[in-house]
């Protein structure tokens, strides 16, 4: 980030000194060079910084009554509940009859996973059944999973598998062919 300053830095100086002494020529050409310059370095940055992990769900001991809600919980998984647009930890526990503190203690405690993490792997699951058995364009199998925002589906899709959606279609596709 300090080189990216620097580097605005020198560019300011240079047009403020060709304004100064030359009247304004090559302003034009030192100003594109430099946004190219900036856009450049902003990109090393970009590759160059590590990526930080989802803060890590603190966890807790597990309790007696924590498989219990869980299989509650996955119950209501398995019939499908993960499809509805903007899950919630509130309604997850509306439906399920259980307090939301209790359904994401458990699910941290159990799973070291939060509510939002926990649901979208559900989603990211069935998506990847989709992705590999139909040709249905993406987009709707996002719909049809219960995501709503197709940037932060492909995120999650990453983080989950590794790969893009496109990719594991692709990947998916080769293998099937050689079985």
């Amino acid at each position: 980030m300090a080189g990216v300053l620097l580097a605005v830095l020198l560019i300011d100086i240079s047009v403020a000194g060709l304004l100064e002494y030359r009247a304004g020529s090559g302003v034009q050409l030192l100003t594109a060079c430099g946004n190219l310059l900036l856009c450049l370095l902003v990109a090393l940055t970009v590759l160059l910084t590590p990526a930080t992990a989802s803060p890590a769900v603190k966890s807790r001991k597990v309790k007696e009554g924590d498989a219990a809600v869980l299989e509650r919980i996955d119950g209501l998984m398995r019939s499908g509940i993960y499809r509805e647009t903007g899950l919630n930890l509130e309604q997850l526990a509306r439906k399920s009859g259980i307090p939301a503190c209790q359904v994401s203690a458990a699910i941290n405690a159990l799973y070291r996973q939060s509510v939002s993490q926990y649901v979208n792997s559900w989603r990211i699951a069935e998506a990847c059944e989709h992705i590999c058995r139909s040709q249905s364009p993406i987009i709707k199998i996002m719909e049809n999973v219960g995501s709503q925002s197709k940037s932060n589906f492909n995120r999650k899709f990453l983080r989950i598998t590794g790969r893009t959606p496109s990719q594991w279609r692709k990947e998916s596709g080769k293998q099937s062919t050689i079985s």
